[in-house]
């Protein structure tokens, strides 16, 4: 479901001073940048609109994925008059997100925010991780971004969670032949000790309950990571748009799986959030084309044995409450438990504070973006669309620019 631009509608040339060496990282090897000195009181800022991707500790403070061009005419590193690449950076923020100092660079050859498709997991602003998709790799930063080092991951690594004093991620194996991976991969679960680079198990994610159904034949299924429940658990899905698809319970890292059932019939569970340990709201998607479909959020208090319907949107027009049948990207949860977004495929942001029953949708353009939102605080989040704008929320419902 997710789309990706190619391009971007704004550019804000911001001028650097410093120069940049290209770095090529081997996993283990800690890449030093040429920015390192010239952090500190002198580091650059970069403008709100040019953060990718982000992640919040609290209201004020926080972390980033942003790029910024070079000066627009290289010097040494390309042919004159063609203007610079983009660069991507690490930044933090003390003000909500209004304004970014950059605290790091990536390496070169490490290029997150060439589709968006990246993911942050950290615990400070010193500290945490940042997975691209191309380069499919993860690197581990203690310094802010000054340095970096490569994780070694087996496999095509999917996602990337952090809780407690562990880093789960989910990697696809496939062969060769099927790089980037198809979906009928198995997949595995790798987890490592907070900034330890190579993992300290690996397990396989069993292919359970859609292995038996009529027309499926794949004896795998890669896995989906929806939510990390705690340190020790767990909720995947396996299966992909047009065949059936199974949830995934684990309370034991990986060691054992447990199969949920499925309340989607027939649609696809796109996204999980849970408001206790028992307590799980689950959106289920089928696109009927022009991002339009049937969508449908479940309710369950009992960890995913029963299942309530809560709010259903047909484009036929057979509906329960107002959520609608535009396709949407994620569901996401305030931090106090008391809202749901739904980020929009087509555009908007939609949010509920009555559990899903009712919506109201803030007229955001969100098309095409593959970006999701942040939350910490009571209600706040914050939604980036790079290159344009950084929108933020402060009490659940209403959203301001942040330029």
């Amino acid at each position: 479901m997710r789309r990706f631009l190619s391009c971007l509608a704004l550019v804000v040339i911001i001028p650097f001073s410093f120069s940049i060496s290209a770095h090529t990282a081997t996993p283990g090897a800690v890449v030093l940048s040429a920015l390192t000195r010239t952090l500190g009181s002198q580091a650059p800022t970069i403008a709100a609109s040019n953060v990718i991707n982000l992640q919040m500790f609290t209201s004020r403070t926080g972390v980033a994925v942003a790029f910024s061009p070079l000066p627009p005419l290289c010097k040494r590193s390309c042919t004159a008059g063609v203007p610079a690449r983009y660069r991507d950076y690490l930044a933090a923020t003390s003000n909500g997100g209004r304004t970014w100092r950059v605290t790091g660079e990536f390496p070169a050859n490490f290029k997150p925010g060439s589709t968006y498709a990246l993911q942050l997991a950290f615990r400070s602003t010193d500290e945490g991780y940042v997975q691209s998709t191309e380069p499919a790799e993860t690197l581990f930063t203690d310094d802010a971004g000054r340095t970096w080092s490569l994780l070694r991951t087996p496999g095509w690594p999917t996602a990337l969670s952090l809780a407690g004093p562990s880093l789960w991620i989910v990697s696809e194996f496939c062969p060769a032949s099927l790089l980037p991976p198809d979906g009928l991969c198995q997949s595995r679960l790798l987890t490592y000790p907070l900034g330890h680079l190579t993992p300290a198990s690996e397990t396989p994610i069993p292919t359970e309950g859609i292995r038996a159904s009529e027309g499926i034949s794949a004896s795998t299924r890669a896995a989906t990571l929806f939510d990390r429940l705690g340190p020790a658990s767990a909720v995947v899905e396996e299966g992909s748009e047009g065949s059936p698809s199974s949830l995934l319970l684990t309370s034991d890292s990986g060691e054992n799986w447990e199969v949920l059932s499925n309340p989607c019939e027939g649609l696809i569970p796109a996204g999980l959030v849970a408001i206790t340990s028992a307590h799980w709201d689950l959106y289920c998607v089928l696109d009927g084309g022009m991002e339009q479909g049937r969508t449908r959020l479940y309710t369950t208090s009992d960890k995913g044995k029963t299942w309530v319907l809560i709010a259903e949107g047909n484009v036929e027009g057979l509906n329960r409450g107002n959520i609608g049948a535009e396709m949407a990207f994620d569901l996401t949860l305030s931090g106090n438990g008391r809202v749901l977004w739904l980020l929009g495929v087509a555009g908007g942001v939609s949010s509920s504070t009555d559990g899903g029953r009712d919506w109201t949708r803030a007229g955001i353009p969100t098309g095409g973006y593959g970006t999701r939102l942040a939350v910490a605080g009571p209600t706040s989040a914050w939604l980036p669309l790079p290159g344009y704008r950084l929108y933020r929320t402060t009490n659940g419902t209403t959203w301001t620019e942040l330029a």
